[in-house]
């Protein structure tokens, strides 16, 4: 395997390079381990060294770095693979660090989706709960399974967060359904869907 190309990446505090194999493989090494494997480019590499970066070296750095991000925040599967591949790890070893995380139970697309959906319920719609969720890279599935739950479990004597939303924005533009015009009703439908409500839930609200 031939060294194609060794880049060095300017703006972090230690001296690292991306460095590329026959064009194609593509890993970040820091400049003592440049030393250590005698990469620069041009120069052949033997299959052992190559192995013993992929699957010792990489992997190893990659556990690390998804382990002191998880330390400062929940990530999704999808966003913590990003962060690994904005840092240089290639695919392969990007998935033997999540795969690793997911053993301890560190990244659960379920329980965070569940976290984030009991802490904004009752403040944000529920269709924006969704779509931010799908954004993070959470599964419709798992989206839609978990929603269901968290609203399913609203008690009988409590009214729907979102129901208690739209009343509020109700009060708050002095609208009254029973007494509004076709034309205000559409208005504030209109508005109140731009801010994620669905229709749906605002003919309920109206109905009810």
């Amino acid at each position: 395997m031939t060294v194609t190309s060794v880049r060095e990446i300017r703006s972090t505090r230690n001296k690292r390079s991306e460095v590329t194999v026959d064009g194609a493989l593509r890993f970040v090494l820091y400049d003592a381990e440049l030393r250590k494997y005698g990469i620069s480019e041009g120069e052949e590499l033997d299959d052992a060294v190559i192995d013993e970066i992929m699957n010792d070296l990489l992997p190893l750095r990659a556990k690390k770095r998804a382990m002191n991000l998880l330390k400062e925040r929940d990530y999704t599967e999808a966003k913590l693979r990003e962060k690994l591949i904005e840092g240089g790890y290639p695919e392969e070893v990007t998935v033997v660090a999540l795969e690793y995380v997911k053993s301890y139970g560190y990244v659960d697309d379920e329980r965070y989706a569940e976290s984030y959906v009991r802490y904004r319920m009752e403040s944000e719609p529920r269709r924006k709960l969704e779509i931010k969720l799908i954004e993070k890279g959470v599964d419709r599935d798992i989206v839609s399974s978990v929603i269901e739950r968290c609203y399913e479990e609203t008690g009988d004597d409590e009214e729907d967060p979102e129901t208690a939303q739209i009343r509020k924005l109700m009060s708050k533009k002095n609208f009254d359904p029973k007494t509004a015009d076709y034309e205000d009703k559409q208005k504030f439908m209109a508005m109140a869907v731009r801010r994620g409500y669905s229709y749906d839930a605002i003919t309920r609200v109206f109905s009810s």
